[in-house]
Formats: structure tokens, C-alpha cells, sequence
């Protein structure tokens, strides 16, 4: 009996112990899955703090980090991607990306990322089909927003986006920003301008504007003030007889089609008249109604209204022949892009058909662009801005037709909350990417073309910086090779280092990073030109130099700039060794390119510059330079000041509360330019109170 009642004891015991567990083990088990959230919450904000602060490695760290307690993580995994492809791992951020895209947890801008960055490491702009345009938009001054303007004959892109438009009726220029607003009227100071048709805006910062009824050609400032004439009325050398269409060569020539002379006459920029040609020789001559002209590769093309046809001539004004094949309707303003493509703004005199056609130089095709049939009446001028879009004014309908790439509509902006800086909270500055699918950088956006959200709610006080684009302010770091080949160089090398330095003026502008053994970053920008010149000394000159890591830091090192970026490898031009042992050449490449750091390469040596430099030269938009060339440093420092960037500074006030810092806040941007848009989604953490 005794040992019945000890068995049953046994048996109730584990029964005790077995309720026990089941109403206990539920709460361990949320206990245990409450602690990896808490941990992995944790891990991705000092994630997303180290990713605003550009150090994305640790960021990977931390993501990584994070999924290792919660490896279904979508938050998590997109920032991972996030991360990488900032930090130039893009295969290893598109294997993340495309894994949330087949578990259906990707959104549509992810998906639309996913797309564009796949379509630029493929090779999508080099077999696309030419693009065919639409119209956008329309400037026309019957609407209430514009200025009254009457006849344009001629539209001409700046390189901020801007326009300028020649209103031939109304004798006045106006200048208006990418979305057609008007900035400023040019209307050449009390004299006026005498039926201005044409426009070009110089390097040094000049406008020759041709004055038709005043047989002249003015020069003025910026402001539109008048400094000088070139040329008279009259039929002699060097005079005008309605000057119409102006186009400039790279040595700073002027030339200009003279109408009722039926030629064009060639200037210098003090206006000293240089040579005539195309007009009557021996009772005959070449050009009969000259109107169109532009320059390309030396040669000059110039249109003839009358004749149908574009003849070319030298800079020496020889007639080398002419195009024509029975296309063209009747041919006035022209234009070169940058892949030997003249565009012609075409119409058919009486017959109420309109269009632009490009003509293949290299190829000698003919192609028609757009046909804007009888929606225009007569077509001027015809130009390109630096966002790819076209503009051509209509002299009859008052208008000034703004077409876009139809893929661009289609595909519309891709835009990029690239950091947020919560520092000063609730003040934000926000840096955001505005460019193409093919990733080059939309210009002369404003205020008005942005969207901030948090939350999906719009913030107060926002406003915009100046953008990066529109600075000369710019951070260079010198990477200096440090080989027993350049060991050979030093003085080549200081005379390169001095040459850069004489062409900035501030030198807080440079740092030096130098590729030995042990890749070091030697000077900051606040050393003094001596301390940068003496790292030439510094160190130890060997075969072993390490490109990859050199590289690398001296990327790192710019990370933190809004300004425009650049590297400046100084190099005899051979990579010895292994030079991608740590870090590939694409990894390396797509770090530069998707931080906008263009990298540019100085020879000092006389080996032929290795083809892996030049790869990633023109991958992220820099050049191939020889310090023994001539102007071959000065050269490198305008390019730099030139270069383009898709950066805009957004500052605004937020009024999320941040939970002392440990809440994320969500925050969106929406881009709209014309018919095109895009938008981002991203957030960050306050600052952490105690």
C-alpha cells in the first residue's frame, strides 16, 4: 500500500511538473523573442546613426548584426542593402534587395531601384534604341505666369539647367529656369538691343548676342549690358548685313551666319575680324540663305535654308562639301550633342510640317527625332540641356516647345535620400540625388520641385541650399603612388603638386592619402602646402604599394564633404603586382560612382596609363591626364570645378517626437520636374537624451 500511494505521489508530481511547463514555457519563449527584438531594434539604430554618418561599414556591422536575431528582418535586410550599395558592394546589396522581392516584401520603389541599377551595370545605354521625344512642356506667353514675349528665334541651354530665349519681337532676352520660370529679362541697358535673334554664352563669362536690324553683333556682360560691338552695316570685310545664328570654336572663335551677305564671317573675341567664307568668289556663290551653324571636331556646319542642305567647311573657310539626300525641308538653327549627332530644327515652307531630324556624322544618317507636324509653324532654333532634354521655339506661335526622352517619362526620376543629418534636431538637413535612370544628374531644380514628408506629413520651414552642382566649392584628395618606379619621379611629382596648388589658391581644398606598403592618410586640409609637399619624402617608396587600400581610404576621406569630390591619383600609369588583392576593381569603382567622388589620373611617367585606371576614370566621370602635357594639371582642377552632381541640400524643422531618441522617424521626398517624378523613403533617430 505504502508503495502505491509513493507511485501515485511520483505520478502527480510530474503531472505538476508537466502543467508547469506549459504555463510557463510560453512566457520564456516570449521572454527569449522580446530580447532578440530588443537586440535587434538596437543594432539596426546604431546602423541607420553610423549610415548618416557615412561610416558604412559599421553600418553593414550592425545591420548584419541585427539579422542575426531577427534573420527574417525586412527592415533590417533593406538597410543592409542600403548600406552596401553606398559602401560599393553593389552585387552583394542587389543579392539583398532581390530577396525580399521574391518573398513579396519589397515595395515598388525598391523594385524600381532594383531595376535602374541592374539596367547601369548591364549594359542598357549602350544597345538602347535612339531615344524619341515628346513634348513636356510649353512656355508660351499667352500664359499669365510668363512674360509677354513676342517672335523667339532662339532658345540656348546653360549649364545650370536655365534657359536663355531670344524674343526677336519684343527685342529683349529672357532667362528662365528649368521649369520655365522667369529669373531675370536682358534688355541690353538704355540703348536696348536693335531685334536680337541669337545667343552664346562664353567660358570666361561673356554673351555675344547678333542684332539683325542693327547689323551687329553686341558683346555684354552677364547682366546683358552692352561692353562692345563687332562688326557694321555694309558689305565689306567684317560687315553685317542681318546677322543671324552664332556659334564659337574651342580656340575662341566667332562665327556668325551674315544673311544678306549670304555668308559667315569668322571673329575673334576682341571682335577683330578674322576671315569671311561661303559668300561670292568669281561671281559665284557657295551659301545662297545661310542660317543654322555650329562647329564640330574643327569642321564648320552651316545650314542653308534655300538650298536644303548642310555644307562644312575647315576653320579656314574651305569648302569641304555638303548634305543633303533630298531629306531635309528647309534646315535653320542647329546643334551638336556629345555623340557626333547635329540636330536640325526642319520645316516645310508653306506646307505647315514641322520637326527636328538629327543627321549621324560618323555614319552620315539622316533620322527624323520628333515630327511636331503642324502642332508648330516654324522652327528656329534647337538646343539640348544638361538634363537630356530638348527645347526648340516656334518663331510664328509664340512658343518655346520643351520635349523629354519618352524612356525618361516612362522611367521618371530616380531619387536617393542619400544621408540625414539629425544632429541639431528638430532642425534637418537632408542630402537627396535627383538624376536620370542612366544615373546622370538632373540640373536647375528649386525649391518648388521638392516634396519632404515625415510620416507622409509635410514638414514646416523647409527650404533649399544652394545645390552642389551650382558651387565652385569642391574637396580634393592627392593619391599618391608611392612605388620604386615613382620613387625615380619626386621631383616630377612635387612639380605636379605645386602645379595643382597654383591652380586652387586655397589650399585647405586638398588632402594626400599615399599608396605604400601600409596605405597612410598623411595630410588633412588643414596642413600647411610644405607638410602636404614633405609626405613626397615620407615613407618607404616599394613594389608592395597597396592601390586597392589606398584607394579606398582616400574615398572614405571624402565622404563627409557636400561639396563636389574628386581623387587625383598622381602615377608613373603602371599598376604593379596585385593591385585589387583586397578590394576588386569594380567594388572600388562603384564606391567612387555611387557617392559622386570622380576620379581623375596625372601621369608623371612615361608608361602608357593602365587600361584598369581608365576604366575607372570614365566609370565615374573623371580623365586620363599628362603632367608633361600643356595645360595638363590646370586642366584637371577646371574639370573638377566643372563637373556635375546630382546632390541637393534640403533643410527643414521637424515636429516627430523621437521618444529621446530611440524612435525612428520615417521620412519621403518627392521629386517633380515637368511630366517627370520620383521619390525616396528613408529615416533616422534623433538624438539619444538621457
Amino acid at each position: 500500500m505504502k508503495n502505491y500511494f509513493i507511485k501515485r505521489t511520483h505520478i502527480h508530481i510530474r503531472i505538476l511538473l508537466v502543467i508547469s511547463l506549459f504555463i510557463l514555457l510560453p512566457g520564456m519563449l516570449v521572454g527569449q523573442i522580446d530580447m532578440e527584438e530588443i537586440q535587434a531594434d538596437e543594432n539596426f539604430q546604431w546602423g541607420v546613426r553610423a549610415f548618416h554618418n557615412g561610416y558604412f561599414n559599421q553600418a553593414i556591422f550592425y545591420f548584419e548584426k541585427a539579422l542575426g536575431f531577427k534573420p527574417l528582418g525586412v527592415r533590417d535586410r533593406l538597410w543592409l542593402g542600403k548600406a552596401l550599395y553606398k559602401s560599393g558592394f553593389e552585387e552583394a546589396a542587389l543579392n539583398e534587395w532581390n530577396s525580399l522581392l521574391e518573398r513579396g516584401k519589397g515595395t515598388v520603389l525598391l523594385e524600381n531601384a532594383v531595376r535602374i541599377i541592374t539596367m547601369r551595370r548591364g549594359f542598357g545605354r549602350e544597345i538602347a534604341e535612339p531615344e524619341r521625344f515628346v513634348i513636356s512642356s510649353v512656355i508660351t506667353s499667352s500664359r499669365t505666369t510668363y512674360r509677354e514675349f513676342k517672335r523667339p528665334s532662339s532658345v540656348r541651354a546653360r549649364k545650370d539647367g536655365s534657359l536663355y530665349i531670344v524674343a526677336f519681337g519684343t527685342n529683349e532676352i529672357l532667362k528662365v529656369n528649368a521649369n520655365g520660370t522667369i529669373l531675370e529679362v536682358l534688355k541690353g541697358g538704355l540703348e536696348g538691343y536693335d531685334h536680337p535673334f541669337d545667343i552664346i554664352e562664353t567660358d570666361k563669362g561673356f554673351l555675344y548676342i547678333s542684332e539683325y536690324e542693327g547689323n551687329r553683333i553686341a558683346k555684354c556682360n552677364l547682366a546683358g549690358e552692352k561692353l562692345g560691338f563687332i562688326g557694321k552695316k555694309g558689305i565689306n570685310d567684317g560687315d553685317l548685313l542681318g546677322p543671324q545664328f552664332l556659334t564659337m570654336d574651342k580656340k575662341g572663335y566667332l562665327y556668325v551666319t551674315d544673311f544678306g551677305n549670304k555668308r559667315v564671317n569668322k571673329y575673334d573675341q576682341d571682335g577683330q575680324f578674322i576671315l569671311s567664307f561661303g559668300g561670292r568668289k568669281a561671281g559665284k556663290s557657295i551659301l545662297e540663305s545661310p542660317t543654322g551653324i555650329e562647329v564640330f571636331e574643327n569642321k564648320i556646319f552651316v545650314a542653308d535654308v534655300k538650298q536644303k542642305k548642310i555644307f562644312v567647311f575647315d576653320d579656314s573657310g574651305n569648302h569641304l562639301g555638303s548634305y543633303d539626300d533630298n531629306f531635309l525641308w528647309g534646315p535653320e538653327g542647329l546643334y551638336f550633342d556629345n555623340q557626333n549627332l547635329l540636330y536640325i530644327a526642319d520645316t516645310a515652307p508653306f506646307a505647315a510640317k514641322t520637326r527636328i531630324v538629327t543627321f549621324d556624322i560618323l555614319q552620315e544618317k539622316w533620322n527624323v527625332q520628333v515630327d511636331l507636324g503642324k502642332e508648330a509653324s516654324r522652327l528656329l532654333q534647337v538646343t539640348i540641356d544638361p538634363n537630356g532634354d530638348l527645347f526648340t521655339v516656334d518663331y510664328n506661335l509664340n512658343k518655346i516647345f520643351g520635349l523629354s526622352p519618352l524612356s525618361s517619362l516612362s522611367s521618371g526620376l530616380f531619387v536617393q535620400i542619400e544621408r540625414i543629418d539629425a544632429t541639431q534636431f528638430p532642425e534637418i538637413i537632408v542630402d537627396v540625388s535627383v538624376q536620370d535612370r542612366y544615373g546622370r544628374p538632373i540640373t536647375g531644380l528649386n525649391q518648388n520641385n521638392f516634396i519632404m514628408t515625415e510620416s507622409s506629413v509635410p514638414v514646416s520651414d523647409m527650404s533649399l541650399f544652394k545645390p552642389v552642382q551650382e558651387s565652385d566649392n569642391f574637396e580634393v584628395v592627392l593619391l599618391l603612388e608611392k612605388s620604386h618606379k615613382t620613387s625615380k619621379l619626386k621631383k616630377e611629382m612635387k612639380d605636379t603638386i605645386n602645379g595643382i596648388y597654383s591652380n586652387i589658391g586655397n589650399t585647405k581644398k586638398i588632402m594626400i592619402v599615399s599608396t605604400g606598403k601600409n596605405p597612410v592618410f598623411e595630410a588633412d586640409v588643414n596642413a600647411s602646402r610644405l607638410e602636404k609637399i614633405d609626405v613626397i619624402n615620407l615613407g618607404q617608396y616599394t613594389d608592395q604599394w597597396q592601390f586597392d587600400t589606398g584607394l579606398r581610404l582616400a574615398t572614405t576621406k571624402l565622404l563627409p564633404y557636400r561639396t563636389k569630390r574628386a581623387i587625383v591619383f598622381i602615377t608613373e600609369g603602371s599598376l604593379s603586382g596585385n593591385p585589387f588583392s583586397n578590394y576588386s576593381l569594380l567594388d572600388l569603382t562603384y564606391y567612387m560612382k555611387n557617392n559622386y567622388i570622380r576620379f581623375y589620373a596625372i601621369t608623371i611617367g612615361k608608361e602608357k596609363m593602365n587600361q584598369d585606371i581608365e576604366f575607372m576614370c570614365n566609370e565615374t566621370g573623371g580623365k586620363v591626364f599628362s603632367a608633361n602635357a600643356p595645360e595638363g594639371v590646370t586642366m584637371v582642377i577646371k574639370e573638377i570645378i566643372a563637373q556635375r552632381d546630382p546632390r541637393y541640400v534640403i533643410t527643414y524643422r521637424s515636429g516627430a517626437d523621437t521618444r529621446f531618441g530611440r524612435r525612428f522617424i520615417s521620412s519621403e521626398v518627392e521629386v517633380n520636374m515637368r511630366k517627370r517624378s520620383g521619390r525616396d523613403e528613408n529615416g533616422y533617430f534623433g538624438p539619444i537624451e538621457f
